[in-house]
């Protein structure tokens, strides 16, 4: 499939009355729909907290109906230019677009295993001429919200799987957002001389507060390939981090810089591989699965 468009995209024919459909049949024709098994994303569902309804007729990806995100309510900002290009300003799709050049599932698809997202370390950036190329979903306009008066979180189950290679390669593995700036990241930073596949790094969670912008480590020997749980979320005017591998779990949180906050804020999810300190040749690149998703929202 070589395009993007979410919202337009027909429902598997197994589906049934969407209307009607209860939560469980959804997910189940939806898996069925998707040729996998229980490791299908199965986010937006509605929790005990009061996290977004599942909307049966807005779970599309790349023309395959599934039970993860809405996808339709995420712009997918690609690590390419509208020609397929590694050069020039980076392609943003979304419901309203298509796109007939760009091979999608060669940066982000679904498959059996989550949500795939890879972008190489040199590229297509975006406008604001950022640290480096990207393969990220981030909630579109319709969608944001205020990091100071609501408290939302987004828990995601993910592996990192490889990285760029070269000295200290860094790559962002979850953020909140605002119209200017990040407010709080999940970062990896990787080892001197990364091979990019068997490395050892450190996980920190980065927070834009107040004075300064500061970092708490999360994990300080994640090996890429390993599974972890992270939540990321604002409350109370405080962006919050919780980490979780094995039997470990770690958690932070700092009150956020509100005097420089602009526009709403929103979640990206997806890799982002900085140029510091990155090798430019071969497929040198960042990748991720994530396998869930939810949304929640605590009213």
């Amino acid at each position: 499939m070589n395009r993007f468009k979410a919202a337009k995209l027909a429902p598997s024919k197994a589906t049934v009355d969407r209307r009607t459909v209860m939560l469980g049949m959804a997910l189940s024709v939806s898996l069925q729909a998707c040729g996998g098994g229980d490791d299908l994303p199965v986010a937006d569902q509605t929790a005990q907290d009061g996290s977004d309804e599942l909307d049966a007729n807005r779970q599309y990806a790349l023309g395959t109906s599934t039970s993860g995100i809405k996808l339709n309510d995420w712009d997918l900002e690609l690590p390419v230019n509208s020609k397929g290009k590694l050069s020039g300003d980076a392609l943003t799709l979304n419901d309203n677009k298509t796109h007939k050049v760009v091979k999608v599932e060669n940066y982000f698809k679904v498959t059996s295993d989550g949500y795939f997202f890879y972008s190489p370390a040199f590229g297509a950036k975006t406008s604001s001429e950022a640290g480096g190329a990207r393969c990220e979903l981030k909630r579109d306009k319709e969608h944001r919200w205020n990091a100071f008066s609501d408290h939302r979180y987004l828990t995601l189950n993910q592996i990192l799987k490889s990285t760029q290679s070269g000295t200290k390669p860094r790559v962002v593995i979850g953020q909140i957002h605002d119209n200017t700036r990040n407010l709080v990241m999940i970062k990896y930073y990787g080892p001197s001389n990364a091979t990019g596949t068997n490395d050892k790094g450190v996980i920190k969670a980065v927070f834009n507060s107040e004075p300064n912008a500061e970092e708490v480590v999360l994990d300080d020997a994640y090996k890429l390939g390993e599974k972890m749980t992270v939540i990321i979320g604002c409350k109370n005017k405080k962006g919050f981090v919780e980490y979780t591998k094995g039997k470990t779990a770690v958690s932070a949180s700092r009150t956020i810089d509100t005097n420089n906050v602009k526009g709403g804020t929103y979640f990206k999810i997806g890799v982002y591989p900085q140029e510091i300190g990155a090798d430019p040749g071969g497929n040198s690149g960042a990748r991720l699965t994530i396998s869930t998703v939810k949304q929640s929202v605590v009213t």
